[in-house]
């Protein structure tokens, strides 16, 4: 918050105190310090921050009291100074909102709130900051536009999560990138929701022609625009500030967002589980296998695949290749009180004790869906609650977080 370093010090108390569920807290001094010591970065005195609880104390915003033994609220404070050093210094005392307080509080955070939060993925970095550049443009310099990978809106030493969380409870405006590829991102749709419960105008905003009506909640129910319309995004802005923007180079806007997108990379795969019947001399049998489709714009490097299945679900029919018996690790695991064996395959860079490789070492996007030879042969007609349990699993990509999926048997298509 910028201002007075007095209504800096009220603001810290108060957005303290309101934090909690009961807009109660009990502290001694040194802990009130320390808490509005995170929020004012700025070196303040004692007397400063007692001056501080004594205005809103003395404007009905605040009720002071001390406890003792048997009560939280034993007694109030007097307003009297030679009282002071014994209630504020003197072991713990409670700040409490009182009904004046919160329509002080709320009339306050409206005051405060100013400015854009460009909510993003890592990968779309370029395309939030030439966005960030033309709202400064439309807007001043001055205007607040609060973009995560900006080393601007967040200065070294700060912890970054505290800082963003902070940015968006004060932003007017939280404008969502998203695409096919940050739409289902969790943080994606935690800052949306986020901005939405502290009441800021959230604006979904399409990248790479997404279709915003492919957006699930809290940003499916929200009218969303497409980042090439510079100018309704700068009115929806302005409308809601109070402001009215100056005109920009369109032109020049489109042509700087198209080089950002070209710079894009993607790096983004599926993995679905998939049941094949395979014939044989002595009749068919079904096997479980993994497909892989790489969904970014750059090749995918692949290491290894596990998989995890219920030892009740594999089929005592083993009908495994000489590759397969060369190229996969099995061994046996516990999940859910669950005996599971675990398969793991490997591609030439991740080949793992002289096991043969039997993974594509590279899935560019033309390749479509792969289905690499490694795969199980399990049982079908399996009871409706060993249906109910899940197969695991991961694909471990050189440079890509490995993320453990989860299917229920019952939610494999084939798997009867």
């Amino acid at each position: 918050m910028t201002g007075p370093l007095a209504d800096r010090l009220e603001y810290a108390v108060l957005e303290f105190v309101m934090g909690f569920s009961e807009q109660s807290h009990q502290d001694s001094w040194g802990e009130w310090q320390n808490h509005v010591h995170r929020t004012v970065s700025d070196p303040f005195q004692t007397a400063e921050l007692k001056s501080a609880f004594k205005r809103l104390w003395f404007e009905g915003v605040l009720r002071l009291s001390k406890p003792d033994l048997h009560r939280r609220h034993a007694y109030d404070y007097s307003g009297k100074e030679n009282d002071d050093d014994r209630f504020f210094y003197n072991g713990p005392f409670n700040a409490t909102i009182t009904d004046q307080g919160r329509r002080y509080w709320d009339r306050l955070k409206f005051r405060r709130r100013n400015g854009v939060f460009i909510s993003h993925i890592t990968e779309e970095k370029p395309v939030a900051h030439v966005l960030q550049k033309y709202l400064k443009l439309a807007f001043g310099d001055t205007f607040r536009v609060f973009v995560s990978s900006d080393a601007k809106s967040i200065g070294g030493g700060k912890k970054w999560y505290t800082h963003i969380i902070d940015n968006l409870r004060l932003s007017e405006v939280v404008l969502v990138l998203v695409s096919q590829e940050s739409k289902a991102r969790e943080w994606i749709n935690f800052e949306a929701g986020f901005g939405e419960g502290s009441e800021s105008l959230v604006i979904p905003v399409g990248v790479k022609n997404i279709s915003l009506g492919q957006l699930s909640y809290p940003l499916a129910g929200i009218q969303g625009r497409s980042i090439d319309d510079i100018g309704a995004i700068l009115e929806d802005i302005g409308n809601r500030i109070g402001a009215t923007p100056a005109n920009i180079d369109g032109m020049a806007y489109r042509n700087e967002l198209e080089h950002a997108e070209a710079q894009l990379i993607y790096k983004s795969y599926s993995l679905e589980p998939v049941i094949a019947t395979v014939g044989s001399y002595d009749g068919p049998y079904s096997q479980l296998r993994l497909a892989i489709q790489n969904n970014g714009n750059v090749d995918l490097e692949l290491l290894m695949l596990q998989v995890y299945v219920p030892e009740f679900a594999e089929s005592e029919r083993a009908v495994i290749s000489n590759e397969q018996k060369m190229g996969v690790h099995v061994s046996v695991t516990s999940r859910q009180d669950t005996a599971y064996r675990r398969y793991s395959c490997y591609s030439p860079r991740g080949a793992f004790e002289g096991k043969l490789p039997i993974l594509p070492p590279i899935i560019t996007t033309s390749m479509g869906q792969v289905t690499p030879s490694f795969a199980v042969t399990i049982k079908t007609g399996l009871s409706s609650a060993q249906r109910e349990f899940p197969i695991f699993f991961q694909l471990h990509v050189i440079g890509y977080r490995t993320v453990e999926e989860e299917c229920k048997i019952a939610d494999i298509p084939g798997w009867r």
